[in-house]
C-alpha cells in the first residue's frame, strides 16, 4: 500500500522501506520490501543484479551460461559505443556501420566485395584458379591456373601508360 511520506521523516516513522537481507556483506544479498517479500534486485558491496544481468564495477554480465546480452534501443534510437575493443568472439554484420577511427588485426569470414586480403601493403581478390593481388606498386596475376591474363581497363577516353 503507497503511504505518503510529505512532511514525514523515514528514520523515525518507518524502520525499513526496503531491506537487505543479511546486512551489506561482499555477496550479494537478496532486496526485500517493507512487507519482507524478496524483489528481482540482489545487492552487494561491489555488485548489483536484477534476473539473469549484473553489474560488477565497471562489467555488465550474464549470470546465465552461454547468456546473451542484449541492448535494445526504443524507437528510432541508436546504441552509441565511443571506444570499443572487441577482444573475441564475431560480430553480426547486417546491420553494421563504422564511421571514423580505424580497424586494425582482423580477419574476416566469407565474402568480402570479392577480396581475400585487404591491408596497408595488399589487395587480393577470392579467385582461386585466376586471382589478382596488387601488393604496394605491383600488380601481379596469383591464382592456380597457368596462364593468367591481367587485363586492364581505362574509363571513359583513358589510356593505358605504360613507363
Amino acid at each position: 500500500m503507497a503511504t505518503n511520506l510529505t512532511g514525514s521523516t523515514i528514520a523515525s516513522t518507518y524502520d525499513q522501506l526496503l531491506h537487505m537481507d543479511g546486512g551489506p556483506e561482499a555477496t550479494e544479498k537478496s532486496v526485500l520490501s517493507g512487507v519482507g517479500v524478496a524483489t528481482a534486485l540482489k545487492l552487494g558491496t561491489t555488485s548489483a543484479s536484477v534476473g539473469n544481468m549484473q553489474v560488477t564495477n565497471n562489467t555488465i554480465a550474464s549470470t546465465n551460461t552461454n547468456g546473451n546480452i542484449n541492448i535494445t534501443p526504443n524507437g528510432t534510437g541508436t546504441v552509441v559505443i565511443p571506444k570499443v575493443n572487441i577482444q573475441s568472439g564475431t560480430v553480426v554484420s547486417d546491420n553494421v556501420t563504422i564511421t571514423g577511427g580505424s580497424i586494425t588485426n582482423v580477419t574476416f569470414a566469407g565474402s568480402f566485395s570479392g577480396m581475400t586480403l585487404v591491408d596497408a601493403a595488399t589487395l587480393a581478390t577470392s579467385d582461386v584458379a585466376a586471382g589478382v593481388n596488387l601488393n604496394g606498386n605491383t600488380l601481379a596475376a596469383d591464382g592456380t591456373d597457368t596462364n593468367i591474363d591481367i587485363n586492364i581497363t581505362p574509363k571513359g577516353t583513358g589510356e593505358v601508360n605504360i613507363t
